[in-house]
């Protein structure tokens, strides 16, 4: 019982230390955005109005590199689809959705959908369709990733109104628009209601398998009941007046946003699709960000956060290690080496298995079906500490449960994940 009780306060110990650390200084300016492509960290905006800084990491944001010489023009949006890298650029040089086949270094038109009714400036995926959003009241669509597009009209009571963010899950289409709060669609776009909340929703965000929308506090989108649910618990704040919620964003497991009240900003994790928060780590700045949206990701390992404060030595990028917020049996079994939900899940054809490990150890990471059977061996040998990622592909295996085994000699964690086809 007390190896138990010291176990549980040296686990704690380690959570509280997690530190925010600023890794660059570079202005993106006010706009100043954030995306994760594969395995590299993007961060790009505009400081001066005039050309986009595009920033790439491949070390996790340790270090940094400037590869906006390959820009033809403005970079509005940047994201990952279906394995490729699309960006909305618009300038002298170029409009519509592009693509690059080699992290940025490049890009040429995939196409343009032109709309009449205001300009492309933001896409958004749900994993199968690509989403380009104007700033008018209209979204297109797209199911062969970006050469042909469907027009999508969000119909409100007013004449004509601005678009802010949208968000979409299946035939959940949600849209925020100007001075109207949230148009919700549960047939794919074809017919929209609004509703919100006690205040107008200002932001919406697909983190993992929630659509959440952000204005004073959050909310998370409840399908049977019609709603928005308030997520509250640990959130700063008092009813009504709680922080804005900004940037939500999600890894699979965790949901990450940003809060900022009258006077400080602060970001905060949950670990149960928002029902209670978190602060994430410390030492990260009090100033708040001006920032609007999209300048928070996460990856398996690190939540990076671009921060545009009012004085510079406060602007730049930042990045804290992931921590379980919460203290369970298997943290405390394995506080040694860790196991992540792999993602997505459920997955067809492949998914992503990420490990951890406090100390260089060898391990062992396979794959079983319910029978017990071994259908792969995903990593085997000796690996260094720090945090591990192997892709998993399930073609040619039935569709069902498996589970993933992480063993190494000072014990072993499973999971379990669903192979869909």
């Amino acid at each position: 019982m007390l190896a138990k009780a010291v176990a549980v306060m040296l686990l704690f110990s380690t959570l509280t230390l997690a530190q925010w650390v600023k890794v660059d200084s570079t202005n993106l300016g006010v706009q100043g955005r954030m995306a994760l492509v594969g395995n590299d960290v993007y961060a790009y905006g505009d400081p001066v109005g005039t050309v986009t800084v595009l920033l790439r990491s491949e070390d996790q944001g340790q270090t940094w590199q400037d590869i906006s010489g390959g820009l033809p023009a403005e970079l509005f949006s940047l994201i990952e689809h279906r394995g490729e890298m699309l960006g909305v650029l618009f300038g002298s040089g170029g409009v519509g959705v592009y693509v690059s086949p080699d992290r940025g270094l490049t890009w040429s038109q995939r196409s343009n959908p032109h709309p009449t009714e205001g300009a492309i400036l933001q896409l958004e995926s749900d994993g199968d369709t690509l989403f380009a959003i104007s700033n008018r009241q209209v979204i297109y669509r797209s199911t062969d990733a970006g050469f042909n597009w469907e027009s999508v009209f969000i119909d409100t009571t007013l004449t004509s109104a601005s678009l802010i963010d949208f968000a979409a899950m299946g035939n959940t289409y949600i849209a925020s628009v100007v001075n109207t709060g949230s148009m919700i669609s549960t047939d794919a776009g074809q017919t929209w209601t609004l509703i919100n909340p006690t205040f107008i929703i200002g932001q919406v965000s697909r983190a993992n398998d929630n659509l959440i929308g952000s204005t004073l506090g959050n909310y998370r989108w409840d399908a049977a009941a019609m709603a928005w649910t308030p997520i509250f618990n640990g959130w700063p704040g008092s009813d009504p007046f709680w922080a804005s919620g900004l940037s939500v964003t999600g890894n699979g497991q965790s949901i990450f946003a940003y809060a900022r009240d009258l006077f400080a900003g602060a970001i905060y994790q949950s670990d149960d699709g928002g029902a209670s928060w978190q602060v994430t780590g410390s030492g990260f700045p009090s100033a708040q960000t001006v920032t609007p949206n999209n300048f928070l990701v996460a990856s398996q390992q690190y939540v990076y956060c671009y921060l545009y404060g009012l004085g510079n030595d406060l602007t730049g990028l930042y990045r804290t290690p992931i921590v379980a917020t919460g203290i369970g049996e298997e943290s405390i079994a394995a506080r040694d080496f860790q196991l992540r939900q792999n993602y997505p899940n459920p997955f067809n054809p492949e998914t992503r298995i990420t490990f951890s490990l406090e100390s260089a150890s060898e391990v062992e990471l396979s794959v079983f079906d319910l029978l017990g059977r071994k259908v792969a061996t995903l990593a085997s040998g000796f690996y260094a500490a720090g945090g591990h990622e192997v892709s998993f592909s399930g073609t040619g295996l039935a569709s069902g449960v498996y589970l993933y085994t992480l063993a190494t000699p000072q014990g072993s964690i499973s999971k379990k994940m669903l192979l869909l086809e």
